[in-house]
């Protein structure tokens, strides 16, 4: 294989565009004997609201008054706090949903690798353990925290941020 984390990164970016929150979009591809065993992306289960469907319905009733645009509200304070306690209540990772897809189709992920736009929250990271994936390579750092990342190496899970040059085309 020429690159395979240029080609399983750009697949997560893929996988990302599918993502109906409207806040960050984030996809997630495991990977098992270099191949694709489940994909997953950020979003809402089946059958239930989407994140950008909920905030425009939100936006339209509330706060088309307060803010000139839909995409000034979802850039505003306002919109970022509503939208932290809805996902909480609302929202499955991506990392989440590959695993979850894996294990209701009876996949196995033992010594899996996961490659996912963005570094795992400590809730995916405890999931991540827990479905025995081996390594994790992510291509941005999450700005809110870093404890997943720092809560995977604690249980012995390799984790690698990829740069420009892992994901570099094959010369």
């Amino acid at each position: 294989m020429k690159n395979k984390h240029r080609l399983f990164i750009k697949m997560a970016e893929l996988v990302a565009d599918q993502s109906t929150c409207c806040r960050l979009q984030v996809g997630a591809v495991l990977v098992k004997d270099n191949r694709v065993i489940s994909i997953g992306f950020n979003g809402t289960p089946t059958g239930q609201l989407h994140c950008e469907d909920n905030f425009r319905d939100i936006y339209e009733a509330e706060y088309k008054d307060q803010f000139a645009t839909y995409e000034d509200f979802t850039a505003s304070r306002t919109f970022y706090d509503l939208h932290g306690k809805w996902s909480i209540e609302n929202e499955l990772h991506a990392e989440q949903n590959a695993i979850a897809f894996a294990a209701k189709n009876g996949i196995a992920t033992q010594g899996a690798t996961v490659y996912v736009t963005w570094s795992p929250c400590v809730h995916c990271a405890k999931v991540i353990v827990s479905a025995g994936i081996k390594k994790v390579f992510y291509k941005n750092m999450y700005d809110r925290s870093q404890e997943g990342i720092v809560f995977l190496m604690k249980n012995g899970i390799e984790c690698r941020q990829l740069t420009e040059e892992d994901i570099a085309p094959a010369k």
